[in-house]
């Protein structure tokens, strides 16, 4: 896989505000060899949720569940389609 690294500067000084992983999910190509991405976070996380729909992306309908069993957290998933 590869990761998007977000940066912000201020004053002279730049410092990683975020890391995004991608992994390829399927072998359909678009432009790049990329037709939409996701992204899973927090349903509790409200700024978050505002900050990616700000960039065009929409809250799925699907719940996602990471480690069944046992239920460890869940997440929204956010697609994009580019």
């Amino acid at each position: 896989g590869n990761f998007w690294v977000a940066t912000a500067t201020q004053d002279e000084s730049t410092k990683i505000v975020g890391i995004i992983g991608l992994q390829r999910r399927s072998e359909s190509n678009g432009e790049n060899g990329i037709k939409s991405l996701f992204l899973t976070t927090n349903p509790k996380k409200k700024q978050a949720l505002e900050f990616y729909a700000a960039l065009g992306y929409t809250k799925g309908d699907e719940l996602m569940r990471f480690w069944e069993n046992p239920q460890f957290f869940e997440v929204d998933k956010i697609v994009k389609q580019l």
